[in-house]
């Protein structure tokens, strides 16, 4: 009888806590949440939409503001949604090394129970010494049922939450679909409005920099040289009432004012992280005063805002503007990198040459 007593008890063990484990075993594997990029800027059967060259100048830049709007408010939903994507993929990756975890720490007692359930009550009787041996090893397993009971509740918990999980991600995911359609349709829009663009300015003079300046010399020594350049004396003429400074690009500040030296040691602006391929906009009314690579800062592009401002942003791919055109906020003037691994934008913004916190201005965006 205690003997039998004693196999039931193993089996019930068994039971309770290979019933969480079961769903270990069900899961699946979790592997890195995959974000569907999106689809190339120009589409088949965009070529035929309208090509904007009957616009003026002024009208084409009205419009091109308008829809690199639009495209910022999709790459704003896009950033947050993937950035929850990237959340929910740590949080799958933990918890399922948490189930595995727990699955290990019980799997050799249900190995030991699974081969005393399946022993004949003879054969138990040989192994033990007396029957209060075998007494006292029934009272022990009974002791560690409860132990068992409560992880095989915990392994059905963590299922639970893995499935929950998955369908969250799943739902995020359907999200991004029609948004990326959307920004897709956007872009194209946009991309034949700077070709019109772009056929408009064809006849403009090209400004012409001082190489040795662009190969060794520093952010202050261009600004000098580029104060100097006859081709834009009447830009650094302009001035403006107040200064204002809009987001370039949806994204997150990753680095305060004087906190960053990934673009240089003596770089002293901010840190913006963006998404893929993001378009980037004037920050400010003002003047391109120079648009081009410069030493190890990659591609630079500076705007004369008045009032001896200028915004330098380093970090994008492609440039849309060149020095001597004067852009709008808000208007498109470049593009992050198309790399998986989000891109970073560097904003620096000097008075007279001397570098200053642009933070007042940057803490209006969050609000």
């Amino acid at each position: 009888m205690i003997i039998q007593n004693f196999q039931r008890l193993c089996f019930m063990c068994i039971s309770c806590a290979a019933f969480g484990i079961a769903g270990v075993s069900n899961a699946k594997p979790v592997g890195k949440v995959q974000v569907n990029q999106p689809a190339p800027v120009v589409q088949e059967g965009d070529a035929y939409g309208p090509t904007y060259e009957d616009l003026s100048l002024e009208g084409l830049r009205a419009e091109m503001i308008h829809i690199a709007s639009k495209i910022h408010e999709f790459e704003a939903r896009a950033f947050d949604i993937e950035s929850n994507l990237n959340e929910l993929e740590i949080q799958l990756s933990q918890k399922q090394e948490l189930l595995e975890a727990h699955q290990q720490q019980i799997s050799s007692t249900l190995q030991s129970l699974a081969h005393l359930s399946q022993t004949s009550p003879i054969a138990l009787l040989m192994l033990e010494k007396d029957a209060n041996q075998t007494l006292r090893s029934g009272l022990l397993l009974q002791s560690i049922w409860p132990s068992l009971k409560q992880k095989g509740d915990i392994l059905r918990q963590q299922v639970t939450e893995l499935s929950q999980l998955r369908q969250n991600i799943e739902r995020q995911r359907q999200a991004l679909g029609p948004i990326y359609s959307k920004l897709v349709g956007k872009q194209a829009i946009l991309a034949r409005l700077m070709e019109a663009k772009a056929k408009a300015l064809a006849t403009k003079p090209q400004v012409e920099f001082d190489q040795a300046v662009l190969s060794s010399g520093t952010v202050q020594e261009l600004l000098g040289h580029v104060k100097g350049n006859k081709s834009l004396a009447k830009k650094f003429k302009q001035q403006v009432k107040e200064l204002e400074l809009v987001p370039p690009a949806p994204g997150k500040v990753l680095t305060a004012f004087d906190k960053n030296k990934e673009f240089s040691p003596y770089s002293m602006g901010v840190v913006m992280e963006t998404r893929a391929s993001a378009q980037l906009t004037a920050p400010t009314n003002g003047a391109v005063v120079f648009s081009g690579p410069f030493r190890g800062y990659g591609n630079i592009l500076i705007i004369h805002a008045g009032k001896d401002y200028h915004v330098l942003l380093a970090g994008m791919k492609k440039m849309y503007v060149a020095a001597g055109q004067e852009v709008l906020s808000g208007e498109p003037i470049g593009q992050m990198s198309d790399e998986k691994k989000r891109p970073k934008l560097y904003i620096e913004l000097r008075k007279n040459t001397v570098i200053v916190d642009p933070t007042p201005w940057i803490l209006k965006w969050k609000k």
